[in-house]
C-alpha cells in the first residue's frame, strides 16, 4: 500500500511540477515577437504585466534598450532573490549584458538569467 502512495506522489509531481521553458519556448517567443513589433507607449516603453504562458507565470516582459525582450518569472523561490528570467536576443546579447545579467545561452537566441535584474537593460 505504501508504494502505491509513494507512486502516486511521484506522478502528481512529475505531473503539476515546475514548467520547463523548453517545453514553451514558442509560446514566449510569440510574445516576443508581438512585443518587438508594437509601438512604444506613453511611457516610452514596450511592455506587458501579468502574463501567463503556457504554465508559466511572467511578472513583467519588456523590450530593452538593447532590442532584447527580458521576461521575468514571476515564481519566487526560498529567496528574494531567486527571481529567474529569459531573454530573447535572437542577434546575440553584448558581452556586457552577458556578465551584467549573469545569462547563459540555451540556443536559438534565448538565454536565462538566474535573478531579477534591476538596472538599465
Amino acid at each position: 500500500m505504501a508504494w502505491l502512495l509513494v507512486a502516486g506522489c511521484a506522478l502528481g509531481a512529475s505531473t503539476f511540477g515546475r514548467p520547463t521553458f523548453a517545453d514553451h519556448r514558442r509560446e514566449f517567443e510569440e510574445v516576443a515577437h508581438q512585443l518587438l513589433r508594437e509601438p512604444e507607449n506613453l511611457r516610452g516603453g514596450r511592455y506587458q504585466r501579468d502574463l501567463r504562458i503556457g504554465r508559466f507565470d511572467v511578472a513583467y516582459a519588456h523590450v530593452g534598450g538593447d532590442g532584447s525582450v527580458y521576461f521575468h518569472d514571476a515564481r519566487t523561490g526560498l529567496s528574494p532573490f531567486d527571481n529567474p528570467g529569459w531573454i530573447y536576443a535572437p542577434h546575440s546579447l553584448s558581452e556586457a549584458t552577458l556578465k551584467r545579467t549573469a545569462s547563459r545561452n540555451i540556443g536559438d537566441g534565448w538565454y536565462t538569467f538566474p535573478n531579477l535584474v534591476v538596472d538599465d537593460y
